[in-house]
């Protein structure tokens, strides 16, 4: 296995994780409603400033209370 893919499994069990793609903030694991996909980007676990978030992965949605 790739250390890239280690790394990501690693921090997939430890909460809510962002990144930033085309200067937009989106929330990892990435919703389905959102179109993007985690590639090369660099996952964070703090929302930064100036950077605009997605409508579809930072917003509450209905369905997301059955999660």
């Amino acid at each position: 296995m790739r250390p890239s893919l280690v790394l990501v499994q690693i921090r997939r069990e430890h909460g809510m994780h962002y990144f930033i793609k085309d200067n937009k903030l989106h929330r990892y694991p990435v919703p389905k409603r959102c179109g993007v996909q985690l590639q090369k980007e660099i996952l964070r676990d703090t929302i930064p400033h100036n950077v605009e978030q997605c409508i579809y992965c930072m917003r509450r949605w209905p369905e997301d209370n059955n999660n």
